[in-house]
């Protein structure tokens, strides 16, 4: 019997996990509280047996080419491509994240708030 992906049987073993975070600098490692947050989610998910990584970027569009990239070589190579997005804040346009969802019907993404609707509501641009 030949393996199924994950997406038809879902288990820890086929899951890849990417944390996204908003980084001004992508190149450059991350001392912010995102960055740290998702290196540490990153490290415990690892420590459990599950594929997982931490990309920096900057707009919707870096973290498109940077998943076309990593499908492309997981293919390549016979590995898991990305299965899972999990975007930390609310930094990426919801029409950009609905084109993201249609381009990668395959990955789950997901939107974490570390803040409160209360705390956000002071910004004019983050709700």
């Amino acid at each position: 019997m030949s393996a199924r992906p994950h997406q038809v049987a879902p288990s820890l073993d086929t899951a890849r996990v990417v944390f996204v975070y908003k980084s001004s600098d992508p190149g450059a490692p991350s001392h912010a509280g995102l960055g740290i947050i998702c290196a540490a989610n990153m490290k415990t998910l690892r420590r459990n047996g599950v594929w997982a990584e931490v990309w920096p970027a900057s707009c919707a569009a870096m973290l498109r080419e940077r998943l076309t990239a990593a499908t492309d070589q997981a293919h390549e190579r016979g590995q898991t491509p990305p299965t899972h997005v999990v975007i930390n804040a609310l930094w990426i346009p919801t029409e950009d994240l609905a084109e993201l969802a249609c381009a990668f019907a395959d990955v789950t993404f997901v939107v974490v708030s570390h803040s409160n609707w209360g705390f956000l509501a002071a910004d004019p641009l983050a709700v």
